[in-house]
């Protein structure tokens, strides 16, 4: 839309369906055209009269599948995030975050934890009653949930329990990891400096702080290695419960097996050093895996020749799922004696301590000063900013982002035409559900978009018969279930259905069908889904589709950073992550010994993410630089990689970029262990100050000439695009520096006026001798966020209606320095981190819908319904904003109207005919028109934050509200969510018999609060 602001921006699309936020500058709320536009495509896509809805819906038989249940209720780690009492646990409570379980024993845990399995076995006991439902796992640490095997036909039922937030099926599609090592250029590092494969990382000792290692893994076995003198090293007991000794768990690579299992606070079946879960095995084969032939691929780890060390500081499944903090310190304290080079720790926990005040993080500190590497995880609770987990806040740590990799494993969709078809469509890769087999080539055939027909875009309506005859159909994802998606293609007599991704720049996912099994059914990502829409518009252009017969490895994006991947800054300040390497679905080794663990795979073999993969990846790349120049410190080390990572990689949408997201870049390991020099330290913090602060900061870099020759180099410094522009000198922007020795230099960063904003950028060192260019990140924030006193309000009435609000209102937030770039929500759910900015209100987590710096659009979370007072945070780039109370009513209505000030004419639609009351087609006495509201509260089924309202049934508020139009009482029919939409309330008002011509004034209370009073024209 021309002209508007840059505060205008989209609210959500779904399913076809743009509601735009549009207003004046500064005031993004709903919009100007609500009734013109979004609510003619909205009405058309979901019929949204109420008047026409029926509360009953069928219930289609579909075959029992696994489903993972999410409650509401926020887990362990993030309740710990934002607990003060944290700061107080004890030396012994367990802290360690590995293959996505927490478990700390401080007493705020403990009682965290008591009150989850509480609520978890109060919906175990209703999943009980549904025919056939069995919960088959728990978890209460990085995700309160339950695994659950129930019938499709009752994942509905299921969601409507008010302590469900959602239901997930629990499957993946799979990438390799030979395409991950290409990315990270080992192959060429390999072969350029260690002497081949066969050669890499020989003599170098990795210790892995995990679950466990199997030992009969073939990753894991090496007959031609000798293990060197002193070795193995195994745990050795006389305690009556554990093994005489873990000496069994050790070969020729596997040099070291240790347990501290007897450390762990519950009783343990198993104390040996053998792996059960299978994190340790997958890590270990990504870190230093010998080469072999695995089902999917051919694999090995960065660091092939190796030798391992296992620390098993994790229990059996279901008895030790977690670490305690005594058996990481101890497994650490003996790695370091035992000498490993590299120790690599993919575990972490949110504490929100500094590193001076982290147990962990100082003993990460006095390894790295023992001459040891030690890299760690950046941890999954991106993509908010001040994500980083402990102890990867260490400064001394490596800490390793995640990024995507480049292939996957999935059925290739050729699209062809008698037109030019765009590259991106000629080739797809396509997710298969648990329908039928593809064992044969499915097409070429006609395919044609659902939205063609009658725009029923996602299929969740009956689509005419004999429309899709002999045809595969194009079918957006949400809305309904994929069985009533499937079922109508098939009734409509499609051949197949190829469906997409509704989320925006989301892969595809696996999906179940339930009893949908006629005809086969794969899923497409987002990007590929939208464009391929596009494409089937094109007319008289004759296009087909071909599904293969079989998996094939097919590219995919590469080099995005994860949107998993915890980000910076550090609890410090400081620059994390240091770098990034592949860590999204990563084929490597897994346990074969317990079923139940987390990662069991029969094969030996399976998928992976996180940056518990992307971390041992650099450990073997910090094997292979220890190989090459075993004179290294840790930190030259550690330079090596991050001076060289490659600046390839792109940021998630509306997320932090920058070095905050990524670290330097993309992990390049052939640079790596060619570097012309090394520096130390690695990055430059500038720290953090309130917005106007001065900045006058003096750093040192020592400068490591590690050439064969001496060498010159040329210091220069580029600030990133919008940051502002500070004066940086060099006390020698030209050192000659003799090969081996090392030159300490000076610079100072100043800036006359005060600052604003991110001050962020690099400072360049190119070596005259070869031309290479390193890279040293620098960072600082002159930005603390500032909440207005009173600007926290009312989306749909601001000033207009009552200062108090309600659980699910749509609030807007003013203020100075709220966020550093502007960003709209894209999808339902709701995100809660949106452009690197947090919203807490009672330390729950609000759902965004629009970020800017000086205005924040968000959903009151209806977790907070039971309290009277709320207290609102921003949270931004570490720094958090001063707290704003404000107070909480059951429900505090406000109407939405078309001027954007919260008064003048009402966002309300005739209900026979769902157009807009306009003075051209006013409201006419006895027809009931439909009005929407804002703040309305609870409703029957219970609302879940941020998640789109369903349809079927409908979310009827718990309290019926009251309405007059001209002063005259008004019958309500109906007032609940407005389905397809995240906080959006619909009331339906019969306008009085007696109502008078004109424009007339609505109001609508509730809870005794009266709405702001709006206007609807009236005619006789």
């Amino acid at each position: 839309m021309s002209g508007d602001s840059e505060s205008r921006k989209g609210y959500v699309q779904r399913n076809g369906i743009a509601a735009r936020s549009v207003g004046a500058p500064g005031r993004c709320r709903l919009p100007r055209r609500f009734a013109s536009g979004v609510l003619r495509a909205f009405t058309a896509a979901v019929a949204l009269s109420v008047l026409l809805y029926a509360a009953s819906s069928a219930n289609a038989q579909q075959v029992a599948g696994q489903y993972i249940v999410r409650l509401r209720t926020e887990p362990v780690i993030r309740h710990l995030l934002r607990s003060t009492r944290v700061a107080g646990l004890s030396s012994d409570s367990p802290l360690a975050q590995s293959a996505g379980r927490v478990n700390l024993s401080s007493g705020e845990a403990t009682t965290h934890r008591a009150l989850l399995r509480g609520e978890q076995d109060s919906l175990r006991a209703r999943i009980a009653s549904l025919p056939g439902a069995t919960v088959i796992g728990q978890t209460d640490l990085v995700l309160n949930s339950l695994a659950v095997n129930i019938r499709a036909e009752d994942i509905d039922t299921l969601r409507r329990m008010p302590e469900v937030a959602e239901v997930y099926p629990s499957v993946l599609y799979h990438k390799t990891m030979d395409a991950a090592l290409e990315l990270v250029r080992a192959s060429e590092a390999w072969n350029s400096r260690v002497g081949g494969e066969a050669n890499a990382g020989a003599g170098v000792k990795i210790g892995i702080l995990d679950t466990g290692l199997d030992i009969n893994h073939p990753m894991l076995q090496d007959p031609a290695l000798v293990a060197p003198a002193g070795f193995p090293k195994f745990t050795q007991s006389s305690n009556g419960i554990c093994i005489p000794n873990d000496r069994q768990f050790t070969n020729t690579k596997v040099i070291v097996a240790r347990n501290y299992v007897h450390q762990l606070p519950a009783f343990d079946p198993n104390c040996d050093a053998m792996d059960r879960d299978g994190h340790g095995t997958f890590t270990s084969t990504v870190a230093g895996g010998r080469r072999v032939a695995a089902p999917l691929a051919s694999i090995a780890g960065v660091a092939p020749k190796a030798f391992l060390g296992n620390y098993k500081v994790f229990g059996t499944p279901g008895f030790n799922d977690s670490a305690s903090l005594s058996t990481i310190l101890s497994a650490l304290n003996d790695a370091v004696a035992d000498g490993m080079n590299v120790i690599n720790l993919s575990l972490g926990a949110q504490l929100g301590l500094p590193p001076s005040a982290d147990p962990l993080a100082i003993a990460v500190k006095a390894g790295v000063e023992a001459g040891v590497v030690v890299v760690v995880a950046a941890g999954n609770d991106g993509p908010g900013s001040g994500t980083i987990s402990s102890p990867g806040i260490a400064p001394e740590a490596i800490t390793v982002g995640a990024s995507t990799n480049s292939r996957t494993l999935a059925f290739p969709l050729e699209i062809r035409a008698s037109i030019p078809v765009p590259s991106a469509l000629q080739l797809m890769s396509a997710t298969p559900g648990n329908g039928p087999a593809i064992t044969a080539e499915l097409g070429p055939l006609p395919i044609r978009d659902s939205a063609s027909l009658n725009g029923n875009a996602t299929a969740c309506t009956a689509i005419a018969p004999g429309s899709l005859t002999g045809q595969m159909v194009l079918i957006e994802r949400g809305g309904c279930s994929f069985q009533i998606k499937i079922i109508n293609a098939i009734s409509a007599g499609a051949i197949a259905v190829v469906l997409f991704n509704q989320q925006a720049n989301q892969a595809a996912i696996s999906f179940t069908v339930g009893t949908a099994t006629q005809i086969p059914a794969v899923m497409i990502g987002n990007p590929e889904g939208l464009a391929l829409r596009q494409f089937l518009s094109t007319p008289e252009a004759r296009i087909t589709a071909r599904i293969g017969a079989a998996r094939s490895a097919l590219p995919t994006e590469a080099n995005r950073i994860a949107a998993f991947s915890g980000v910076g800054p550090s609890t410090d300040f400081g620059v994390k992550p240091d770098l990034t390497a592949p860590g999204s679905n990563v084929y490597s080794g897994t346990q074969r010994n317990f079923s139940g663990g987390a990662q069991f795979d029969a094969s030996g073999f399976g998928i992976s993410q996180g940056t518990s993969v992307s971390s041992p990846m650099v450990a073997g790349a910090a094997a292979i630089v220890r190989q090459m120049s075993p004179q290294f410190t840790p930190a030259q080390v550690k330079s090596a990689l991050v001076q060289n990572a490659a600046k390839i990689l792109t940021p998630i949408s509306d997320g932090v970029s920058g070095v905050m997201a990524g670290g330097n870049g993309l992990l390049d390991l052939a640079a790596a262990v060619t570097t012309p020099a090394v520096v130390v330290p690695s990055s430059i913090t500038l720290d953090a100050s309130a917005s106007g602060a001065q900045l006058s900061r003096v750093v040192v870099l020592t400068i490591t000439n590690t050439g064969g020759t001496a060498d010159s180099y040329q210091l220069t410094a580029t600030n990133v695009p919008g940051s502002p522009l500070v004066d940086i000198r060099f006390s020698s922007p030209s050192l000659s520096i003799g090969s081996g020795a090392s030159v300490a230099t000076s610079i100072s960063f100043t800036f006359a006026q005060p600052l604003t904003g991110i001050v962020e950028g690099s400072i360049e060192l190119r070596s005259q001798s070869s031309g290479r260019l390193l890279t040293v990140p620098y960072w600082g924030s002159f930005t603390r966020p500032v909440v207005n006193l009173t600007g926290v309000v009312n989306a749909a009435s601001f000033s207009s209606g009552s200062t108090r609000l309600a659980p699910g209102s749509l609030i807007s937030i003013f203020g100075t320095q709220l966020s550093t770039t502007i960003a709209t929500a894209q999808f339902l759910p709701l995100p809660t981190a949106l452009g690197g900015l947090r919203v807490l209100i009672n330390d729950v987590e609000a759902p965004l819908l629009f970020v800017s710096p000086t205005q924040i659009n968000a959903l009151v979370p209806y977790e907070i319904a039971n309290a009277s007072l709320g207290i609102l945070e921003v949270s931004l780039h570490g720094q958090t904003s001063a707290a704003v109370p404000f107070q909480i009513a059951a429900a505090a209505p406000g109407i939405f109207t078309l001027s954007q000030t919260g008064s003048g004419r009402g966002t309300v639609l005739h209900g026979l005919t769902n157009a807009p009351v306009t003075d051209a087609n006013p409201a006419r006495p006895g027809e009931v028109l439909a009005a929407y509201v804002n703040g309305l509260g609870t409703t029957t089924p219970a609302a879940i934050s941020g998640a789109a309202a369903t349809s079927t049934p409908l979310q009827i508020t718990t309290r019926q509200p009251a309405a007059s139009i001209g002063g005259i009482n008004a019958l309500v029919t109906f007032s609940g969510l407005a389905p397809g939409f995240a906080g959006l309330y619909q009331v339906n008002v019969q306008v009085p018999q007696s109502t008078i011509t004109g424009d007339q004034p609505l109001v609508i209370t509730s809870a005794g609060i009266a709405s702001n009073p709006v206007t609807v024209p009236v005619r006789q």
